[in-house]
């Protein structure tokens, strides 16, 4: 003889399956957010990484710093390089209207930030000494505009020293 099932059994096995689906939607929601959060943190690392490259290559590599036309000690620094080839300079690195430029010689100024990342200032400061290259000391922070990532916060000061190559 089969049994046959009652309306309540039906409307309890229903129940039971729509929740866990539900459960299973919503991991698969937070996974899915946490993988575009990881990307945001990563484009966000990557671009911080080549701009302090761009920097440090850039005042490794000149020859002397053009003191007259750059901006020290101020939040929205100008450093101006004389670099070794007429071409690239003057080489400056400027901070205008939350983003970060380098202009090499005549070329037209290449912003170094993504859209998504902010730099909220930047500062560079001289250190001259008769025994050693001149230094040059970068202070600046970088901001998300993403929203993935404003909401947690999340902002990269940064200070680092760099020397010029000794003539």
């Amino acid at each position: 003889m089969q049994k046959a099932h009652t309306i309540i059994e039906a409307i309890f096995y229903s129940v039971l399956l729509t929740v866990f689906l539900l459960v299973a939607m919503t991991f698969a929601i937070q996974i899915l957010g946490a993988a575009s959060l990881s990307g945001s943190i990563e484009e966000f690392q990557t671009n911080q990484e080549l701009i302090l490259q761009k920097i440090s290559d850039s005042i490794y590599g000149a020859t002397s710093v053009d003191v007259d036309n750059s901006v020290f000690d101020s939040e929205e620094g100008v450093l101006s390089l004389i670099m070794p080839e007429s071409s690239d300079s003057p080489t400056k690195i400027y901070f205008e209207a939350n983003g970060l430029y380098f202009k090499e010689g005549t070329a037209d100024p290449v912003q170094l930030n993504t859209y998504d990342i902010k730099i909220d200032y930047l500062t560079f400061h001289r250190v001259v000494s008769d025994k050693a290259p001149d230094q040059i000391i970068v202070d600046m922070q970088f901001s998300p505009v993403s929203t993935d990532l404003a909401h947690l916060q999340h902002t990269l000061p940064l200070h680092l020293t760099i020397s010029l190559r000794s003539s």
